[in-house]
């Protein structure tokens, strides 16, 4: 396995996972009185998911990571 699809991978799964959570923090902020905390956890998530997809657009390996 190409260290490239490994590390693509690992950051799928990192996704994932945070996907997961943010799905249980919605669930279990829906049923508490905190209004701020729903849009201050997606507003971080799309940050980091565009903040991910701008650091991996390039198909080669960065020269400290080759």
């Amino acid at each position: 396995m190409r260290f490239t699809d490994f590390l693509k991978t690992t950051v799928l799964i990192s996704a994932g996972a945070a996907s997961a959570l943010a799905a249980v923090t919605v669930a279990g902020a829906a049923g508490a009185t905190d209004d701020l905390l729903v849009p201050v956890a997606a507003a971080w998530w799309v940050a980091a998911g565009l903040i991910g997809a701008w650091l991996g657009r390039r198909a080669e390996t960065s020269s400290p990571i080759a």
